[in-house]
């Protein structure tokens, strides 16, 4: 699973397509989800970094039924960021509760947060790593490879599933072009025993 920031321009709701009642709303945005990875993940990379062009180098590698595809916060506003949006309170305690139950009953093996820095502290309310209520465990980065803590770093949710928190695929500075490529390369694809050793600890973001 991979957990992008917010789905963009969806639109499911249209003069022409009025809400009728929570059940059909769900079937149509997932179809539209499901019509949408089917479209464009076999699709030729995009130029320069996107967020489809990892989902697509995971496809390539592990196949396109492992795939699932899923956002810290359920819609965009505008089109864009609803972090400011007025009723930002109410988004977040929607997306988080969709986000637990897509884990819940997708049960990943593999989780990927690749929402960014300026939303992590979004990601910790949902899955707080300190404290009494905290889920997550076995805290480490990848500094011993060379990789910045601010780039790459890995967890265990629910002492389960494997998580790693990189930066928005988007990003196109050496760093993270850098991140992606050891994740995808030498973590997720184990291609040597020196890679799965796991760092020491660092202080996450």
């Amino acid at each position: 699973m991979v957990v992008g920031r917010e789905t963009r321009k969806w639109n499911l709701v249209t003069n022409k397509d009025p809400f009728l009642n929570l059940d059909e709303y769900i079937q149509r945005a997932m179809a539209k989800q499901q019509a949408h990875l089917a479209r464009y993940l076999p699709e030729p990379p995009d130029k320069g970094a996107s967020y489809f062009n990892l989902l697509r180098s995971l496809a390539s590698e592990h196949g396109y039924g492992g795939i699932a595809w899923a956002n810290l916060f359920c819609f965009a506003w505008n089109g864009k960021s609803p972090m400011r949006w007025p009723s930002f309170p109410t988004l977040l305690d929607i997306s988080e509760r969709l986000l637990k139950a897509q884990i819940e009953i997708l049960k990943p093996d593999i989780i990927i947060f690749a929402n960014g820095v300026s939303s992590a502290k979004f990601r910790r309310k949902y899955f707080p790593h300190t404290g009494e209520q905290s889920v997550c465990t076995d805290l480490a980065d990848y500094r011993e490879h060379g990789i910045a803590n601010d780039q790459l770093w890995r967890f265990q949710l629910y002492g389960k599933i494997q998580c790693y928190r990189i930066q928005h695929p988007s990003s196109i500075s050496a760093a993270s072009r850098e991140a992606r490529h050891f994740l995808l390369k030498h973590v997720l694809g184990w291609t040597t025993p020196e890679t799965q050793d796991i760092p020491r600890r660092g202080e996450p973001v």
